[in-house]
């Protein structure tokens, strides 16, 4: 079974919430990347917990994230690629 946009989403929030102490994280997809309230070298942090709680490799992580959506996108459509190209667990 594929992992779910939501479970992925909860994940993010909860490490906005346990790593960088914000409570409840505006994840709307319409809200600009700006709205998490993390700097440049906080949203890089942050990407790096996200590897670690995701068990996931960012190869490469783009720079032109303008909303939400499109950083959720991202790392959902990694872990979607990465869990199915390791095969069934």
């Amino acid at each position: 079974m594929a992992p779910s946009l939501a479970g992925t989403v909860s994940t993010m929030r909860r490490v906005l919430s346990e790593r960088f102490g914000i409570e409840s994280p505006n994840l709307s997809e319409s809200s600009e990347i700006s709205s998490l309230g993390l700097d440049s070298l906080g949203f890089f942090e942050y990407t790096f917990e996200l590897e670690e709680a995701l068990q996931l490799k960012f190869s490469d992580l783009p720079r032109d994230f303008a909303t939400v959506g499109d950083l959720i996108g991202f790392v959902h459509g990694e872990v979607l690629r990465q869990r199915a190209s390791a095969g069934p667990r």
